[in-house]
């Protein structure tokens, strides 16, 4: 079934902006999956992202606080990722509770590949846009996560 754009702009006018945005995330996210279904990471690839930019200050409270996973998810993808040998985990000498989290050499050659699948992705959602564009979007993300605060009422 076809809507017309016109119909389609009337009736997202006065729908919630937080279900119109998980639209287009659904749409993006299930590509960006499909287009890296053939990696062991599965769905998780963002962890590795995340792992490789916090590098050696790596720590699952601090993937957990970056990304915004609960413990508990976060607990379950770590062991699948020592399971599959995406990542190994040092003791933090200053705090033997807390453990470091590096990428192995077998995560480190998939991530390139996860690198040119996000680029060519992130290039094909923002065709169009210039560069003052994208960075005015996501300026606007920021402004409406800041507005809506931490679960606060109206």
């Amino acid at each position: 079934m076809v809507i017309m754009p016109d119909i389609q702009a009337e009736f997202f006018e006065h729908f919630p902006y937080g279900k119109r945005l998980s639209l287009v995330a659904r749409r993006y996210y299930c590509t960006l999956i499909h287009n890296l279904d053939h990696l062991p990471v599965h769905k998780h690839f963002a962890i590795l992202l995340a792992i490789e930019y916090l590098s050696k200050n790596c720590t699952q409270q601090a993937l957990c606080d970056l990304l915004s996973v609960d413990k508990a998810s976060m607990v379950r993808i770590m062991d699948y990722f020592k399971e599959i040998k995406m990542i190994a985990k040092t003791t933090n000498p200053d705090d033997r509770r807390a453990s470091f989290i590096t990428l192995t050499p077998e995560a480190r050659t998939i991530l390139p590949e996860v690198h040119r699948v996000v680029d060519e992705l992130n290039r094909k959602a923002t065709s169009g846009l210039t560069p003052e564009q994208i960075t005015a979007f996501f300026q606007t993300l920021e402004l409406i996560k800041h507005n809506l605060g931490s679960n606060s009422g109206i």
